[in-house]
């Protein structure tokens, strides 16, 4: 299990750092920097990371030409937030920079039905030993993303 998880998330990090693409299906798609930002928020949050809030940064990866934009929106997050290509996956995940142990994120394959409701894959990468990726379900009311993990797509944890 740990090597199908840890196989996801080598494949889509490589998409993301060398393509740049956060994938969206056909037209029932539509991009929303709000949605993106919300669904990293709640990654940094609920995640089953060993680091948790005590990695020296979280890196994302993002869709092409909004790095910039999603970063500034996520400033106010603490540890500070890179793109994925300033960190490497090795052994631990880390900063490439400092060597210092970082958490990288993916938002990808995001899905709107309507501008109000979309499913989007998450996932994050520790280490060899702790990863995760699964399927979330995002709701906006009131104008306030609301995201939960979709129970009908069980989540790969390892």
């Amino acid at each position: 299990m740990k090597n199908i998880v840890y196989s996801l998330f080598i494949t889509s990090t490589l998409c993301l750092s060398l393509a740049g693409c956060i994938s969206s299906h056909a037209e029932k798609s539509t991009y929303d920097q709000s949605l993106t930002e919300a669904a990293y928020r709640y990654l940094f949050q609920h995640n089953s990371s060993v680091l948790k809030q005590q990695a020296s940064a979280f890196c994302i990866g993002t869709e092409a030409g909004n790095e910039k934009q999603l970063i500034a929106a996520l400033s106010d997050v603490r540890p500070k937030v890179l793109v994925s290509s300033d960190c490497v996956l090795g052994e631990w995940a880390m900063v490439k920079e400092t060597r210092q142990k970082a958490l990288i994120f993916h938002v990808e394959d995001i899905v709107c039905e309507s501008s109000d409701h979309c499913t989007f894959r998450g996932s994050y990468f520790e280490a060899n030993t702790s990863a995760s990726v699964g399927r979330y379900i995002a709701q906006r009311i009131d104008g306030r993303w609301l995201i939960r993990l979709d129970p009908e797509k069980p989540q790969a944890v390892s």
